[in-house]
């Protein structure tokens, strides 16, 4: 994000307020789904806002650049998804451009996750094709007819 796109980000006021410019509900969803990405807690939109505008160690370029997807819980993907049920990318093109980056962004990662997590199914469902459960165990039982040993399953 340049800093005009910042600038512009910035200029935007918080919905709730009911005043001029407020941030569309697109970029609202948007910047919900990065911090809940990176595990951050930002919900109301000064918090949101000074999540983006942050520079140095903790800004979100950098959060973002460390993000380590295979420690993203499930839970998580699927807060990212609800957030994204009234939202697409067509949506956030109209409503607020600046924010398709960091949609795209997010649904990436959202996919990797998803891959990630199949590959991991099909990886269980293998180890356990080539390695089958052991027998269960047999014990001998004599009958007292035949004085015969028979083996049944226990």
């Amino acid at each position: 994000m340049n800093h005009m796109q910042m600038q512009d980000l910035i200029d935007y006021t918080d919905p709730d307020e009911g005043m001029e410019n407020p941030a569309p509900d697109s970029l609202m969803k948007v910047l919900q789904a990065i911090a809940t990405l990176l595990g951050g807690e930002e919900e109301c939109w000064m918090e949101l806002q000074a999540m983006v505008t942050r520079m140095g160690e903790g800004s979100l370029k950098r959060r973002a650049m460390s993000c380590e997807v295979e420690t993203i819980p499930p839970e998580t993907i699927t807060e990212v998804c609800g957030l994204f049920r009234e939202v697409d990318e067509l949506t956030v093109q109209e409503e607020c451009s600046i924010a398709l980056p960091m949609y795209r962004w997010c649904q990436a990662i959202v996919e990797e996750r998803f891959i990630m997590n199949e590959e991991q199914h099909l990886v269980n469902q293998e180890k356990l094709a080539n390695n089958p459960p052991p027998p269960p165990p047999q014990v001998a039982v004599s009958s007292p007819r035949t004085r015969k040993h028979r083996v049944h399953p226990v």
